[in-house]
């Protein structure tokens, strides 16, 4: 039998697919707990439909990762923070730190695992960080200031 899957199941496909399997597996297991639907004309439709509306949705997202992306090029980001006469910061910059940074002056939803730090940012001065955003990775160098 052949069925759309409503979610990721493992071992047989993910969200949206069409997959042939087994009628029992399918009456009995796939379509009672809400996984998959039989595949015929009508919900072939549908699952087209919210294939597209998927696909707006992660290029409108792109788009703005973009615009946010380009910005974060040419604006450094800038903490003003407590140091020791030697430039060894009393409280270390962390990626967390970074990331409510961003969000807060571009009013975007970067998270902390998109900031590339390998380690917390320990000394005054200008540090070039790597940021990850969205699906597809828009990559952006930003540079962190600490004064």
């Amino acid at each position: 039998m052949q069925v759309i899957l409503l979610k990721d199941v493992g071992g047989v496909g993910k969200k949206d697919t069409v997959k042939e399997v087994a009628d029992g597996y399918a009456l009995n297991f796939l379509i009672p707990r809400g996984l998959a639907h039989e595949a015929i004309a009508t919900n072939l439709k549908a699952s087209e439909g919210r294939k597209a509306v998927q696909q707006a949705e992660a290029q409108s997202r792109d788009t703005q990762y973009k615009r946010v992306a380009e910005k974060l090029a040419v604006e450094p980001i800038v903490f003003k923070v407590r140091a020791n006469e030697k430039g060894h910061l009393y409280e270390h910059i962390t990626a967390e730190k970074i990331a409510k940074e961003i969000n807060k002056k571009y009013q975007s939803a970067v998270g902390e695992d998109a900031v590339t730090l390998k380690v917390p940012i320990y000394k005054t001065g200008k540090e070039q960080v790597e940021i990850k955003l969205g699906l597809h990775r828009v990559m952006a160098t930003i540079d962190i200031i600490a004064i």
